[in-house]
């Protein structure tokens, strides 16, 4: 299994204080069958401005440790991106990343109260860059939460939608359970993603989460679901 959205390394953001938490949680990671692990520390510009070079750096870190102690797992930088307004420039730049190296793939986070106003300026600056954004766990987003039509507008321009797999299996709350439910029902999710913190409470779950869709709605939904991670992986195009 491939896992898009993931806080597997140390000491950058609330994800694992230390190696020793990052290889606990790695090893949960290959024990339920994950082999490619995109690592998505925050880049919120107030709180953890991880830039590009310090990912990096950080995953050749992670993944000689996991090497060292024979966890059979990829490891690829990237960074959760809380919108700011200002992507484009930053992945110009090099201070902000794509989900791998050269990708038209971004992950972009909201604000959980609120959808800023810049936010159709700031897609159309990524969709006229040809990059397309991968909305993380709207599910979670009060404002869409209310009004999903808001997520919908967003993926008939181009968006992707990757929700929590703990909100499928009621580990975030009944809002978020509801919503991605609904989202579920309407074909709207394109991905799903860990968001794995640590293995106590907020740990992958998402195998689970792959066996839930199963039983509810087959298993070509949810091959179709670890095809579209296999091609956000590689850059192709979904």
């Amino acid at each position: 299994m491939i896992d898009i959205h993931n806080h597997l390394l140390y000491g950058l953001d609330d994800g694992p204080i230390d190696a020793e938490s990052m290889l606990e949680l790695a090893r949960e990671a290959e024990k339920i069958g994950i082999t490619d692990i995109v690592a998505t520390p925050h880049y919120i510009e107030h709180r953890f401005k991880n830039s590009a070079d310090i990912v990096k750096a950080r995953t050749e870190e992670v993944q000689s440790l996991l090497k060292e102690h024979h966890i059979n797992i990829k490891v690829y930088p990237s960074q959760e991106i809380h919108m700011f307004g200002n992507e484009l420039a930053g992945l110009e730049s090099g201070e902000l990343l794509p989900i791998t190296e050269g990708s038209r793939y971004v992950l972009i986070e909201f604000p959980f109260f609120t959808v800023p106003d810049f936010a159709n300026n700031t897609f159309d600056q990524l969709f006229d860059a040809g990059y397309r954004p991968l909305l993380a766990h709207p599910e979670r987003i009060i404002p869409i939460q209310d009004k999903p039509q808001i997520l919908f507008d967003l993926i008939k321009r181009g968006a992707l939608c990757q929700v929590t797999a703990g909100s499928l299996v009621g580990k975030y709350g009944e809002d978020a359970k509801r919503v991605a439910d609904y989202l579920l029902d309407q074909e709207s999710i394109h991905i799903v993603g860990s968001d794995a913190h640590n293995t106590s409470n907020r740990n992958f779950h998402i195998k689970e989460a792959y066996d839930y869709i199963e039983e509810t709605k087959g298993i070509d939904t949810v091959n179709q679901m670890k095809d579209n991670a296999q091609k956000i992986l590689n850059n192709d195009e979904i």
